[in-house]
């Protein structure tokens, strides 16, 4: 076998020069579908006519190491490391300070501080409160294997999602209203994280999850072939539960947020219950005092489906599963008498001290963090340039010719009523009290913060929707999101590092880089999910005139078939559907930072950039995975595809027809 560095540079050689770099009809000849050994390649060879993205990012490429956990490194992977380098930094400054004793209780540094040390001893053996908290872990897992009715086993669901927030097969969370965005709704789910499509459809998916829930049970205190067999029952009922769900239409769904959310009355809910009651649903999601006079279901058929099986002849596959997801929930914090198979068995003390900081403070991480590395020039910045880009927007939606008026005024006004959280929220308010989240035990200050959070959560109900961006993610993780119900853009802190956005580079790289992302983002307001939704972030089809609308429809076929035409490893198609969205968004995006750019050698410099952005190496099967999965098109075709689409490429590079990048000015798409 080729040594790891061998692997990665024949992946190179074949992700960048010989697949799904260019617009293809056929496949080419066998042997050239493989690099040779002894086939030498020389990057000057490389043309930007025929690969744009292997020309701008081939010496990168190769140069770039792929850890062996991963299956794939890229621009925003080498970023996220840098900042997760600078947590990580912080999280040790902290807990090594010598000025504990004027620490504020509560205060972000004195829960990192304390956290962090009780992680490092528990997990030494230094603090063992290994008999303290197996006592208890044995107390709830008895209390559940006692249940000897369903009834019984419902109050046992509701103590463990009020108590633990510990969800189950059916669970619930705060959202605001899609036709309301101005009141909370109560929003029921099932099956958290837990993809049943990924189950039905792979069998090893299936068996490494029964051999998971295997372990746990046998981690539990069952024999292990006892818990195999317990294992294999409740394996058969998800995917008895997978092969009721209509997967095919619940993909279909996935390009309206609003046929993911539908909504039953209490009456109407009790002709369909086949085992709860309306009282105990709420009960088992925590919300026995919210009652509600509407319930919103993602799937109302799954749902049902699962309430025909909450009967006696199913009350032992029900413990069994209940007492699997506590222990999956509670892995980080398990003692070692639950941690036969625990994933942190094999960490250091200093690592598990500072995964327990970041997985259990990830808030307070977050103020930390940009407090040290976001300075109020990148805000400003970065501000600067959303608004050019908002207005260039504005431009270029009014000169769109397939726009009418009344739909460009309406356009505009959503443009215009945008809310922008750039970076990171203001710093929450200290609370004292907040000090005695950290408890004796890591079980016990887990269990403290998931009531914390739950509560904090449940408490939205009955009060206006607070529209806060800054929510849809932390501000370290690399990222940018556009929310359709708030009708708000969020830029992390995180992001805005080089070679992203570099305050001293030429401000023609920065909008390549950070610029684009954020015309991409800020597009998502008006792709094939953001059109169905008003300024005001309500679902709201008819905001838009008809014409419009059919305008749109055949913008997004022209973009659904020329992506459909791209390949990667010359062999599978981009589903130009499922990556509509995204598509849309990437040549918006560029449109507009092309637009703000004006000069041939802003722009080059600008295509440049954004070839950058998305430098990527990926393993082959994992490539094959984007394909089916992935929302998104894979990292070369967002280079290719979309800077194909614009005259300015052609003139500025010099593509002739005939070239791998060419594509026929009628095939060419453009958003605005």
């Amino acid at each position: 076998m080729m040594n790891r560095k061998l692997q990665q540079l024949a992946l190179s050689l074949t992700l960048i020069f010989l697949t799904g770099c260019t617009l293809v009809e056929t496949d080419p000849p066998p042997d050239q579908m493989i690099p040779k050994e002894n086939k030498t390649f020389s990057i000057s060879e490389l043309r930007p006519a025929d690969d744009f993205y292997g020309y701008q990012n081939a010496k990168e490429l190769l140069q770039m190491e792929l850890p062996e956990t991963d299956n794939s490194n890229g621009t925003l992977d080498i970023i996220q490391k840098t900042v997760d380098d600078q947590i990580e930094a912080l999280i040790l400054e902290i807990a090594n300070s010598s000025h504990t004793e004027n620490v504020i209780p509560g205060s972000n540094e004195q829960l990192i501080h304390d956290l962090y040390w009780l992680a490092f001893n528990s997990h030494s053996g230094k603090h063992d409160t290994s008999i303290q908290d197996t006592n208890f872990l044995d107390s709830v897992i008895s209390e559940i294997q006692a249940a000897d009715s369903m009834n019984a086993l419902f109050s046992i669901w509701e103590r463990l999602c009020t108590e633990y927030d510990n969800k189950t097969a059916v669970f619930s969370y705060i959202m605001p209203n899609l036709e309301n965005t101005e009141e909370y709704i109560i929003y029921i789910n099932t099956f958290g994280g837990l993809s049943l499509q990924e189950l039905l459809e792979n069998a090893f998916s299936a068996a490494g999850d029964r051999n998971t829930m295997r372990d746990l049970l046998y981690a539990a205190g069952m024999d292990y072939d006892t818990a195999k067999d317990h294992a294999t029952a409740i394996e058969y009922m998800l995917l008895d539960i997978a092969a009721g769900t209509d997967f095919d239409a619940l993909e279909q769904a996935e390009s309206s947020l609003h046929t993911r959310f539908h909504g039953y009355t209490k009456q109407e809910l009790e002709q369909q219950l086949h085992i709860l009651t309306y009282e105990q649903l709420l009960h088992l999601c925590g919300l026995q005092e919210y009652p509600a006079e509407r319930l919103y279901f993602s799937d109302p058929a799954q749902f049902f489906l699962i309430d025909s099986l909450l009967d006696e002849s199913h009350l032992q596959i029900w413990k069994d599963y209940t007492i699997c997801t506590l222990l999956k929930d509670w892995e980080l914090v398990l003692p070692p008498e639950y941690g036969q198979k625990n994933n942190f068995d094999g960490m250091t003390d200093q690592d598990y001290a500072i995964q327990a900081v970041n997985t259990l403070l990830e808030n307070q991480i977050g103020e930390v963090y940009t407090a040290r590395y976001f300075t109020e020039q990148k805000r400003q910045d970065v501000t600067k340039i959303c608004q050019d880009i908002i207005d260039m927007y504005e431009i270029l939606i009014q000169k769109a010719d397939w726009l009418t008026s009344k739909g460009k005024t309406a356009l505009i006004r959503k443009l215009r009523r945008m809310q922008l959280f750039i970076g990171a929220d203001t710093p929450h308010e200290i609370d004292p009290a907040d000090a005695a989240l950290i408890g004796n035990s890591m079980l016990e200050t887990f269990l403290h913060m998931k009531k914390f959070h739950f509560q904090a959560d449940i408490e939205k109900i009955g009060t206006p929707v607070r529209v806060n961006g800054f929510e849809a993610m932390p501000p370290q993780i690399v990222n940018a999101c556009y929310v359709s119900e708030n009708n708000c853009f969020n830029i992390t802190a995180a992001i805005m590092n080089a070679p992203l956005y570099d305050e001293t580079a030429d401000p023609a790289v920065n909008l390549g880089g950070i610029g684009a992302i954020i015309g991409h983002e800020i597009s998502h307001a008006f792709d094939n999910s953001g059109m169905e939704y008003d300024e005001t972030g309500c679902y709201h089809p008819g905001w838009m005139p008809e014409a419009d609308v059919q305008a749109f429809q055949e913008i997004m076929k022209r973009t659904v078939d020329y992506y459909d035409k791209f390949k990667v490893l010359n062999t599978y198609h981009v589903n130009g559907q499922k990556t509509l969205g995204e598509n849309l968004a990437d040549i918006s995006g560029l449109q507009c930072v092309l637009s703000i750019a004006g000069t041939p050698d802003a722009q080059k410099k600008v295509f440049e950039s954004y070839a950058n952005v998305w430098e990527e190496l990926t393993l082959d099967s994992y490539a094959r995975e984007q394909i089916y999965e992935d929302v998104h098109s894979p990292a070369m075709i967002r280079v290719n595809a979309v800077v194909s689409c614009f005259d300015e490429f052609y003139a500025i590079y010099d593509v002739q027809e005939g070239d791998g990048m060419y594509v026929s000015p009628e095939d060419r798409v453009r958003r605005w």
